[in-house]
C-alpha cells in the first residue's frame, strides 16, 4: 500500500524511546526522511537513528529544548536546510509528574508540563505550519502523556478532599 509518506520529510519530537522511536522507524518503513530531536538523551535518538536508517532514508537529529523559542526555530531551521520542507510534524511530547495531591505539587512542576506539552507544541506548529500552507500539504500528530486516561492527573485527586 502506497501511504504517499515516501520522499516527505517528518520532524519527531522525543524520538528517543516509546512513541517517539516507533513513530520514527514507522515513517522510515514508509520512505519519509526524519529530522529527530531530543532535549537531553542523544545516545538513544542516535540509537533510533540508526535503527530508522536502515529502511534507506535520510536521518537528521539534534538536541532541541522545545521550551525554548529559540532552539525550536534554529532546529526547524536545520531541518529546512537538510530537507527543504517539512511535511510532517509528530510533537511527541510528555512531561510525567508525580503521584500526589494537588495540594502537595509544587508550582513548578505544573508550570513545566505546561511549558513541555502545550507551549512546547505550539512553538513547534508555529514554525512549520507556515510551510506547510505554502505547500497546501502537510500533518501535524500531537502525542501527549497518558495520566488524563489512566486518572493519575494530580486535579482529579477528589479521593483526598472527600468528594
Amino acid at each position: 500500500m502506497d501511504t504517499g509518506l515516501k520522499g516527505r520529510t517528518v520532524l519527531i519530537t522525543g524520538a528517543t524511546r516509546n512513541h517517539g522511536r516507533a513513530s520514527a522507524i514507522a515513517f522510515a518503513e514508509e520512505g519519509a526522511n526524519l529530522l529527530l530531536c531530543t532535549r537531553s538523551s542523544m545516545d538513544m535518538l542516535e540509537e533510533t537513528a540508526r535503527l530508522a536508517s536502515k529502511s534507506g532514508v535520510r536521518v537528521v537529529t539534534g538536541a532541541c529544548d522545545v521550551t525554548d523559542e529559540t532552539q525550536v526555530d534554529a532546529f526547524v531551521q536545520m531541518g529546512l536546510t537538510e530537507f527543504g520542507h517539512i511535511d510532517v510534524l509528530v510533537n511527541n511530547v510528555s512531561f510525567p509528574m508525580p503521584t500526589q495531591s494537588l495540594e502537595q505539587l509544587p508550582f513548578e512542576l505544573w508550570q513545566r508540563k505546561i511549558d513541555v506539552e502545550i507551549t512546547g507544541s505550539f512553538f513547534l506548529c508555529k514554525e512549520v505550519i507556515p510551510g506547510m500552507i505554502q505547500q497546501q500539504w502537510g500533518r501535524v500528530i500531537n502525542f501527549t502523556g497518558l495520566a488524563a486516561f489512566r486518572g493519575s492527573d494530580p486535579l482529579a485527586s477528589t479521593t483526598e478532599l472527600g468528594i
